[in-house]
């Protein structure tokens, strides 16, 4: 008999994650030091669940930020003035959580809005015809190289796409709209994870 759970809490015994983006949204800490931060500490919850007999241990649970946020990433779903600038990924990723502006950019953060009936606060996706909806694959993958060096047994975690467009909001009419494409890019995620051999 094998034991999964469906996600770790990702914040850490003593906030490390919240202060770390705090740092880093400081300027007080760099990109590559985040990055660093992250691996290091994912790779701490991996041995956290590996020595309490969690068999198969749950993957992309993790999240700089928030999951809705991510699967609008991944999904190409964000407006396109949030992408087709000059900043860095990780830049565009925390203009859209949090915002950015200076002389040559002022993009607001996104809404956000209580996960079900739960005090989570989550970003709710803006979709519109006008999207590129271009699969973008970077952060998933950089999870899935920290876990296989990590796991020989795992599960990757992700929002489905009832609940992606149930929970977004459109700007021309209902979100089910767009489940065609949706669905489409979803299909290209589960190729990728089938070439990189994740069974579950």
């Amino acid at each position: 008999m094998k034991s999964t759970i469906i996600g770790f809490p990702r914040i850490g015994i003593k906030r490390e994650l919240k202060f770390a983006i705090e740092s880093y949204l400081k300027g007080e800490k760099n990109e590559i030091e985040l990055k660093n931060f992250v691996e290091s500490h994912i790779k701490s919850q991996f041995e956290i669940l590996k020595s309490n007999k969690v068999d198969i241990i749950p993957v992309n649970d993790f999240s700089l930020y928030d999951n809705m946020l991510d699967m609008a990433f991944l999904l190409g779903a964000i407006e396109r003035e949030y992408l087709d600038n000059n900043l860095s990924k990780m830049q565009k990723y925390f203009a859209v959580a949090k915002g950015f502006q200076n002389e040559n950019y002022d993009l607001k953060a996104y809404e956000m809005k209580k996960w079900f009936d739960t005090n989570y606060h989550y970003i709710v996706p803006k979709l519109s015809k006008n999207l590129d909806y271009n699969v973008d694959l970077e952060f998933l993958m950089e999870k899935i190289k920290i876990a296989k060096n990590s796991l020989s047994n795992l599960r990757l975690e992700l929002i489905g796409p009832f609940t992606f467009l149930k929970l977004s909001k459109s700007k021309e009419g209902d979100t089910f709209q767009f489940l065609d494409k949706i669905v489409e890019n979803y299909l290209k995620i589960l190729e990728f994870l089938k070439k990189e051999n994740i069974e579950y």
